[in-house]
């Protein structure tokens, strides 16, 4: 191999590591922002009254209350916005829920409602 084709393999080589940590840095900030929101979710569940504020119905609430020490898990990874409002589908349990967030900042949600499927 002469000089320049060691020259455009090394620059070919740059590009192709600095699209490689891009994509694996976008990944690690959609993972860290998933977990945010399941933890926002989670600490829904640790008070009752938060629960009775935004359960959006009788049955929704009482699920919630009976069973807040069972883990939240993701069913899918489709997450819905409509209008600044994510919604974001865990299971707690063995029912599926629809839990509504809203951005307070760039890392940090807070539920606005929540509701069984």
């Amino acid at each position: 191999m002469n000089r320049v084709n060691v020259e455009i393999f090394s620059i070919y080589g740059g590009f192709f590591l600095l699209i490689l940590v891009g994509i694996i840095l976008a990944l690690f900030i959609n993972d860290l922002l998933r977990r945010r929101m399941i933890l926002a979710c989670n600490s829904l569940l640790i008070d009752h009254d938060k629960i009775s504020k935004v359960a959006l119905n009788s049955e929704t609430k009482n699920y919630l209350i009976n069973n807040h020490h069972h883990n939240l898990y993701r069913i899918n990874e489709q997450i819905e916005r409509e209008d600044g409002v994510l919604k974001y589908h865990l299971c707690l349990g063995k029912r599926a829920f629809k839990f509504y967030l809203k951005k307070r900042n760039m890392w940090s949600y807070y539920v606005i409602g929540v509701k069984m499927d």
